[in-house]
């Protein structure tokens, strides 16, 4: 399970996480204690970010690109959809 928190009160779940992240405005006590420190900030794209790494770690980013190539009320067909399918890990 991933967690970003930015205060104290997310220090207890953040040491439980499998990957913690903070925003670059998070307070120091929570900075020193995660995986991830994100260049964004909270509410300027920190989650976004964190999404990102997770789904480029996962080489999930290009399948999920992939699946906005099709023109908007048409579904992709063929070997663009297979590109843009992918299961959902259960763990």
């Amino acid at each position: 399970m991933a967690y970003m928190g930015d205060d104290v009160l997310d220090v207890p779940i953040i040491e439980r996480a499998g990957l913690s992240a903070c925003p670059a405005d998070a307070s120091q006590d929570v900075r020193s204690r995660v995986d991830y420190v994100c260049r964004a900030g909270g509410g300027n794209g920190a989650a976004r970010e964190l999404v990102e790494l997770v789904l480029k770690t996962q080489d999930r980013w290009q399948a999920l690109l992939a699946g906005h190539d099709a023109a908007p009320g048409q579904t992709l067909t063929g070997a663009d959809r297979e590109t843009a399918r992918h299961e959902v890990p259960t763990h």
